[in-house]
């Protein structure tokens, strides 16, 4: 058995992922410690999970697996919400949680210019195989993002 795992984030996520990187530039802006809040293209879609519920799911799978209830010859099973988010709504709500009208400006150095305008999984193999469906919405994990972050002190924001 072989995961297709989406895009996933949660709290403890690394700064060097899409969601905890805007969560962090937009605190910057909340901080007093930048004016504006560099970005990629905003306007691409990307299937978002929380991460919570791709290790439940990975759980049921390995659950599934062992006792050999998979297909033999092998599958791949997409690990996924099922839906699309704009990017752009993701800054937007970090913005509404810290209280600020962040400015969002463009970073050319965070644009890619091969991204594709729209990934979007389809988690019907894991749902027919586990029984598996998302349990967490967006915007319980951005606020669960969001709560730990806005907890740490300053200096410890960018380590």
């Amino acid at each position: 058995m072989v995961t297709r795992s989406f895009n996933h984030t949660g709290p403890g996520q690394r700064a060097d992922f899409v969601v905890p990187a805007l969560a962090r530039r937009i605190l910057d802006v909340a901080r007093g410690q930048a004016s504006d809040v560099p970005v990629g293209n905003l306007d691409v879609r990307r299937d978002i999970s929380d991460v919570r519920d791709v290790a439940r799911a990975y759980r049921l799978l390995l659950e599934r697996a062992a006792n050999d209830e998979v297909e033999r010859g092998g599958i791949v099973v997409n690990v996924c919400s099922g839906r699309s988010i704009v990017i752009r709504e993701v800054a937007e709500e970090f913005a509404k949680l810290a209280g600020v009208d962040a400015v969002l400006r463009v970073d050319p150095q965070l644009v890619r210019p091969d991204d594709p305008r729209e990934i979007r999984g389809d988690h019907t193999l894991l749902t027919r195989l586990t029984g598996w469906q998302p349990v967490w919405t967006l915007d319980q994990t951005l606020s669960s993002i969001w709560n730990e972050l806005s907890m740490t002190r300053p200096e410890s924001v960018h380590d």
